[in-house]
């Protein structure tokens, strides 16, 4: 069976307050995501053993990291619990 994709994410839209707003009337705009990838030392079935083991595996959970960054194109990127090894 093909896995499952993850489910789709809502975008909070913070409205422009005070003298020092960007609106899209002619002014700056830009888009933050913040995304927390999950260390792949703690994507184990011990931690997760509700979760299938090929949703764990570093591969899967890159593509579609990828693919929802890709998606809302953001302008400023922030990652938690990034692993280089």
């Amino acid at each position: 069976a093909a896995p499952r994709l993850p489910p789709v994410r809502t975008m909070i839209e913070v409205p422009p307050t005070g003298p020092n707003s960007f609106t899209p009337g002619g002014k700056a705009t830009f888009k933050v995501m913040s995304y927390n990838c999950l260390a792949d030392i703690y994507a184990t079935p011990q931690v997760y053993p509700y979760t299938p083991s090929w949703a764990l595996a570093w591969n899967y959970r890159k593509r579609n990291l990828l693919r929802e960054i890709l998606s809302y194109k953001p302008d400023v990127l922030a990652l938690q619990e990034v692993q280089c090894d």
